[in-house]
């Protein structure tokens, strides 16, 4: 897992580079969004679609990507690759009419962050073509062809967004062979999350399959966008719904302590945004192993993993009292599943 963070020295330069306007509201979102942790089920009232059409309020997760943005400019840490294998006969023309068709449908696929006088706000451009870049390696000799893919993926996924001015979708269609392509989809974590890759692949597929086919998609209008979202929570915040929560989880994270690892070198002041995924297999023993501890306990397996991870993490540092964190959907009301 990447570190996002940021030092509060290497903050405080970042800071000191913006105009005093600017550097006024991030420090005030910063404030704000310190320690804030929101519950996506704030409220049981029914999301409605906005009554207006104009810029819209972020939500407290937004603002925080928005300020580390404003203070971080150069920092390509919150983008959001997507690669896609295809393999067999592609349509281009249905393909790219599938795009925009999915850029259409959500409006957060298409929507601009801009500073006013009330705030950063979120503004929703009309529906427009998504520019899709096509590059074509088959005359890479094979030995350099693997090579070529990789680079293009790497150089593409670390392409940095304008939060106020660009579309913040993009795509790289890449033909390897006459009949294998790579689909590289690029976005910023202000408009999607881990969820967000299911709902883009699934709906993409729909939307490529009918057109290719010559029928009309199958996929039912959404009920709500992200904005109408962000409406109905800011609206919760402002109306006091959230403060017991926020008591609560002041409270329980009052006075915990920093894990103290025993690291192999001092951790450096300046985030370098680095990051790597390690992967390992569990045997089927193992992996039975753990249901069946996990049913005796009544707990999931997420649950029983977390648990071990935590007491790895115990052992190794000698402490008690082990603070974790855990990602979670977000996505706790209906309404929100789709988008």
């Amino acid at each position: 897992m990447s570190d996002a963070s940021t030092s509060n020295d290497d903050l405080s330069a970042r800071l000191s580079q913006l105009s005093p306007e600017r550097r006024a509201l991030v420090e005030r979102v910063l404030r704000e969004r310190a320690g804030v942790a929101v519950s996506p089920t704030v409220t049981p009232d029914q999301i409605l679609r906005r009554a207006e059409a104009g810029p819209a309020p972020l939500t407290p997760a937004q603002e925080l990507l928005w300020a580390l943005d404003q203070a971080v400019p150069d920092v390509v840490a919150y983008n959001v690759p997507r690669v896609l294998r295809i393999r067999g006969t592609l349509d281009v023309s249905a393909f790219q009419r599938a795009l925009d068709s999915l850029v259409a449908r959500h409006d957060a696929l298409r929507t601009r962050f801009i500073v006013t006088p009330d705030g950063p706000r979120q503004v929703v451009d009309a529906p427009s073509a998504v520019p899709t870049e096509h590059i074509d390696l088959r005359t890479q000799p094979d030995d350099n062809r693997t090579a070529e893919l990789e680079q293009v993926i790497v150089n593409r996924t670390r392409r940095h967004f304008d939060l106020s001015r660009d579309l913040l979708f993009r795509a790289t269609l890449v033909r390897t062979a006459d009949a294998e392509w790579t689909l590289v989809l690029l976005t910023h974590h202000i408009v999607c999350d881990e969820w967000s890759r299911d709902v883009t692949f699934r709906e993409l597929s729909e939307l490529y399959a009918a057109y290719a086919s010559g029928r009309e998609p199958s996929l039912q209008p959404l009920p709500v966008q992200y904005a109408d979202y962000a409406v109905w929570q800011r609206d919760a915040m402002d109306g006091g719904v959230l403060a017991g929560q926020l008591a609560y989880w002041r409270k329980q994270l009052d006075g915990l302590p920093t894990l103290d690892l025993p690291t192999d070198r001092p951790r450096s002041s300046v985030p370098s945004f680095a990051g790597a995924r390690r992967r390992y297999r569990l045997s089927i023993e193992q992996l039975e192993g753990l249901r069946v501890l996990a049913r005796s306990h009544d707990a999931t397996l997420n649950m029983t993993l977390l648990t071990v991870y935590s007491i790895v993490l115990a052992r190794h540092s000698g402490q008690d009292d082990v603070v974790v964190g855990s990602p979670i959907s977000a996505r706790g009301r209906v309404e929100l599943e789709g988008l």
